[in-house]
């Protein structure tokens, strides 16, 4: 969800920021990604770590600045982008230790 909302906020701001041509459709698909998102972390936030907490905190000021005209298509893409690497690098992490047994238990029969 977080890189759905990356790449909506990018296409947003390269396609100039004009809320004038923005339709109440594509306003309507922004607020729901940006709930689906926000929900989202709050469902990781207890179990999340302090710097992930931290990292997370930043989403609602990336959109804002994004949003309202701070920053360009590219710097925007940047920052939701290192977020989500962090994300992906915790899932890595995750996964590597994750006992191979662990994987037997979760396949569905045959």
């Amino acid at each position: 969800s977080l890189a759905d909302e990356r790449d909506a906020i990018t296409a947003y701001i390269a396609d100039g920021r004009d809320e004038k041509a923005d339709d109440s459709a594509d306003a309507k698909n922004r607020a729901a990604r940006t709930t689906r998102v926000d929900q989202q972390i709050d469902e990781i936030h207890e179990a999340a770590s302090a710097a992930l907490r931290r990292d997370l905190s930043t989403v609602p000021s990336l959109r804002r600045d994004a949003l309202t005209g701070k920053g360009s298509a590219l710097e925007a893409h940047q920052a939701y982008s290192d977020v989500i690497a962090k994300l992906h690098g915790i899932a890595a992490e995750l996964a590597e230790k994750t006992p191979p047994r662990a994987a037997d238990v979760t396949r569905a029969p045959l």
